[in-house]
């Protein structure tokens, strides 16, 4: 049965889509995981276009929130027909909304720690997946009034959960990295939270959606040597630098760093800008890159990224070159950071100190 089928025994049948979300919803048939997420997926988009009751709407609700809930909620079979049903409730937004409220309130109210951290989660990372250009998920626009719903929505309710995504945020880091970009906590406080800034270094997974980030500060820094950084980004280094002028002990992270050879960047156009970074900014940047140029794996890739357009960053590029042992040598520039971290990056370009305390291979 398709979408429109439904549409037209709606329309040519007395509460046709209605007996139709009733049979399903109930229905005893033993379906495997797959087949009921199926189920559920159809009748969550079914809703752009017929109108059941509210009553109808709760049912269903529930039904998906339980199924979510009831294995992995980073499979696909899980976590599909919820992301279906946040994409297509225009009309009835705000039945769907109170029925996904209840039932994250009961399970922060949980004694099981695995409940509050889903709840959390789910509202987290709700809003993202129903605008991300994946196949088979919904591809609402950023500014979809729908999509601007469930961002208010979350908003508040991890606003009235604050508590609870810090304390997550403590041991989680994927709780962490969507903790900041939510606003709940500044980054500050994330990277004085158990290890420090290697977190923010790292791929990130979420624990639902089966959503997975790229380094939040490698990525960061990428755009910024591409000229594509914002205020935002700026602000973000000058956390990473004020961080490292209170740890400024060696190495700063002690784990690998993303590569930058895992971007593909083949498309990427050079910058055109190059944003003024002050002091701190700078430091927090040029740490960062360095970092993840430290966890390259490849001798020749490192080598060889001296000799890249790194923006706003080109000052490093002599270090690098100086660190992997490109002819002639150049001279070190002065860079604009604070002056007790000049000797330090110095001798990192000599090759005397890593930032990096790179776990070693068992032979």
């Amino acid at each position: 049965m398709s979408e429109l089928a439904v549409q037209i025994k709606d329309h040519t049948s007395d509460r046709g889509a209605e007996r139709i979300y009733t049979a399903l919803i109930a229905e005893r048939r033993r379906r495997s995981v797959s087949g009921r997420s199926g189920v559920l997926q159809f009748l969550a988009r079914c809703l752009r276009s017929v109108d059941p009751s509210p009553q109808i709407v709760r049912d269903l609700s529930r039904q998906i929130l339980d199924h979510l809930f009831a294995g992995d909620p980073d499979h696909k079979a899980r976590y599909l027909p919820v992301s279906w049903l946040a994409a297509s409730c225009a009309t009835c937004k705000d039945v769907v909304h109170d029925e996904m409220r209840k039932k994250l309130d009961e399970m922060m109210q949980s004694g099981d720690p695995g409940s509050r951290l889903n709840a959390v989660r789910l509202e987290l990372w709700l809003p993202t997946v129903i605008s991300m250009l994946r196949e088979g998920d919904p591809r609402l626009p950023s500014r979809n009034l729908l999509a601007e719903f469930w961002r208010q929505r979350t908003a508040q309710a991890l606003k009235a959960h604050t508590a609870t995504v810090a304390s997550f945020a403590e041991t989680d880091t994927g709780i962490r990295y969507g903790a900041v970009r939510r606003g709940i906590i500044s980054w500050d406080q994330a990277l004085e939270m158990t290890g420090g800034l290697l977190p923010f270094l790292q791929v990130q997974p979420t624990g639902i959606f089966d959503l997975t980030w790229a380094s939040p500060l490698v990525s960061s820094v990428l755009s910024l040597t591409y000229g594509v950084a914002d205020s935002g980004d700026l602000e973000d280094f000058a956390s990473v630098g004020g961080h490292i002028t209170r740890n400024p002990n060696l190495p700063w992270i002690k784990g690998p760093a993303q590569a930058l050879s895992s971007y593909d960047r083949k498309e990427w156009e050079p910058a055109t800008s190059r944003p003024e970074l002050d002091l701190m900014s700078y430091l927090g940047a040029a740490a960062v890159l360095l970092m993840a140029l430290e966890c390259e794996e490849d001798d020749a890739l490192q080598r060889d990224s001296a000799n890249e357009d790194f923006g706003p960053l080109d000052d490093l590029r002599p270090l690098i070159a100086r660190r992997w042992g490109a002819e002639p040598r150049p001279e070190i520039p002065e860079l604009p950071i604070p002056i007790d971290f000049r000797q330090v990056f110095s001798d990192w370009a000599e090759g005397k100190v890593s930032f990096v305390d790179k776990p070693t291979a068992p032979q």
